[in-house]
């Protein structure tokens, strides 16, 4: 059975685009109906709430952002939305992650992009309803014992290890995997107890260390080759991590017992 979408935005070509342009049945969704106001989408959802609601935020009567407050204050809290707006528009994200929006789309939304998305939205739906059978079926495991795999935030963990050599920034990240970087960046420090751009630099860091002891690589390629083009922030960068500088490290590492100074 398809997934049911609920189109919301007060502009009716942009309703007509996201029905048409957008491939909705090869992701296993289909269009239920659209709805030009945040008043109107709430007496659907009260009716015959659907899977997925997309949402505009700026719309008469109820903008988007008050219908998911008002979606929750009616009990439906598990309802997936995801904002389709102008980036402008995103001065609301820190209300918007409160109320755990973390799906977004920018206008003018590009097909391929939002069927990027859908494919992620729906392995999100399989999954809870993976999870509803098992909850039926077995006792959970111990929470202690069951460990922590999954989610946008392991995603994103696997991407940085293959790419931290690069010049990162988290809303380029944030938009590669179609979330909010205020969501990203928060849901990614709770999961692994560290910023995103921390876990860069530990992973770049760890990288010089296994250089510095493993080759006679100059510290200025190994500052450029785990990805600091400024060989004085990849300094400042390791000491604050080792309590060493580079040339110590690798002296250290070697077994000698002098200690350089310098950098």
């Amino acid at each position: 059975m398809a997934y049911s979408v609920l189109l919301v935005d007060d502009e009716p070509h942009a309703l007509e685009g996201l029905q048409l342009m957008v491939d909705w049945e090869r992701f296993g969704f289909r269009v239920a109906g659209t709805c030009r106001d945040g008043e109107e989408a709430m007496l659907r959802i009260r009716i015959d709430p659907p899977d997925l609601v997309v949402t505009d935020i700026r719309m008469p009567v109820m903008d988007g952002l008050a219908l998911i407050e008002e979606a929750q204050r009616a009990g439906h809290r598990d309802l997936l939305f995801v904002i389709a707006s102008g980036y402008h528009d995103f001065e609301y994200a820190a209300r918007a992650v409160r109320l755990g929006v973390s799906h977004y789309l920018t206008k003018p939304v590009i097909p391929s992009e939002a069927e990027e998305m859908l494919g992620r939205l729906a392995a999100e739906l399989r999954e809870r309803e993976r999870a509803d059978l098992a909850s039926d079926d077995i006792e959970p495991p111990e929470a202690s014992h069951a460990p922590e795999t999954g989610g946008i935030q392991a995603e994103v963990a696997e991407y940085l290890r293959a790419h931290y050599r690069r010049s990162l920034t988290i809303r380029e990240i944030a938009e590669r995997f179609y979330v909010h970087p205020v969501y990203l960046g928060q849901s990614f420090a709770r999961k692994y107890g560290i910023g995103i751009l921390d876990y860069v630099h530990e992973l770049r860091i760890e990288e010089a260390k296994r250089l510095l002891e493993s080759t006679d690589m100059t510290l200025g390629a190994i500052a450029e080759s785990v990805g600091y083009n400024a060989y004085q922030y990849f300094l400042k960068q390791f000491e604050r991590r080792t309590g060493m500088k580079p040339a110590a490290y690798r002296l250290r590492a070697s077994g000698k017992t002098k200690t350089d100074s310098t950098s």
